[in-house]
């Protein structure tokens, strides 16, 4: 998340679909207004327990799966993260308008096999510049400190989607677009 929140500021909006539990969602609030969607109903109401315990921010849970993203017609979109790689393209054909008028960063979850058949063609057709985001699923600094790796060798990939135009450095990653 940290490489998400280097290109945002101070009260910068953000949706997040497939929020499951909410941690990305509860440490982005703090600084960002959140708007986040979790279609799994098991992870939403876990979700909605750990806001009323810990939310000390800026963050809106909506119902549904986040297809609808230009129904909230927001006034700020800065960035978009959506972690179910099977509904990438369905979030992106409902943010169309969103998209189009505020040109937020996109971070979105892809098959470790590579992009879902059409996603690249997609972010071309809305110019955006793409990087791959390969990422451990254990983490060494994790919040238990718990150094065994339960996972080894397993991660998740992610594209970064910076609108062209924008500045992005992006060292050691792959650029796809």
């Amino acid at each position: 998340m940290e490489v998400c929140a280097r290109a945002l500021e101070a009260g910068d909006t953000v949706v997040e679909v497939g929020a499951g539990i909410g941690l990305h969602a509860l440490t982005l609030c703090k600084q960002f207004a959140v708007n986040a969607f979790e279609p799994e109903p098991r992870l939403l109401e876990a979700m909605l327990w750990n806001i009323a315990q810990h939310n000390r921010g800026t963050l809106k849970v909506h119902e549904g799966d986040g297809t609808d993203i230009d129904a909230l017609a927001l006034g700020r979109l800065h960035l978009i993260k959506v972690s179910i790689d099977h509904l990438v393209l369905r979030v992106l054909e409902g943010a169309q308008a969103s998209i189009h008028r505020h040109r937020p960063c996109l971070y979105l979850r892809s098959q470790s096999a590579g992009p879902e058949a059409g996603l690249m063609e997609r972010l071309q057709e809305l110019n955006y510049r793409v990087w791959r985001h390969q990422l451990p699923l254990h983490r060494v600094a994790n919040f238990k400190g718990n150094s065994i790796d339960p996972f080894p060798g397993v991660g998740v990939c992610n594209l970064i989607c910076v609108p062209a135009g924008r500045q992005a450095v992006m060292q050691g990653l792959a650029r796809l677009l």
